[in-house]
């Protein structure tokens, strides 16, 4: 039986194993998707390219949230936030991903700052998957 491994079953699986253990192995991710490393590394080159992704993926879910709070006032304010905060609270692990592995979100470091490359690259990365979305979901 040939089976197809979706990245969002990584990335997932990624998520929870990194919010509880942000020192976790390819191996334990691997585990925990149900897959070899092996297979980690035909999707995902290294640890911190499978890092990046996650990173990626959850900035565009946060985006993607974001983009429903209105630019006017036409809808009751409690109603946006409650809307707003259940759909983050649905990203959960991810959140947590961020705010634990140093580097990614968080970083530890003596500068308290993700390395500028890397967040550059990502913020670019994030704004042109953003934007595609808006202008998609605007119609224009």
């Amino acid at each position: 039986m040939n089976v197809v491994i979706k990245n969002e079953q990584i990335l997932d699986a990624a998520a929870e194993v990194l919010a509880k253990r942000p020192d976790a192995t390819l191996q334990s991710i691997a585990k925990a998707a149900g897959i070899s490393r092996t297979t980690i590394f035909h999707k995902f080159a290294t640890r911190d390219a499978l890092l990046e992704a996650l990173s990626v993926d959850t900035l565009e879910r946060i985006g993607a949230v974001m983009a429903r709070v209105p630019e006017t006032t036409e809808r009751d304010p409690v109603e946006v936030l409650t809307e707003v905060t259940q759909l983050l609270m649905t990203l959960g692990p991810r959140t947590v991903f961020l705010r634990v592995v140093p580097g990614w979100g968080n970083d530890l470091t003596s500068t308290g700052r993700m390395p500028p490359l890397r967040w550059a690259c990502i913020s670019r990365r994030c704004k042109q998957r953003i934007a595609c979305a808006a202008t998609t979901r605007c119609g224009g």
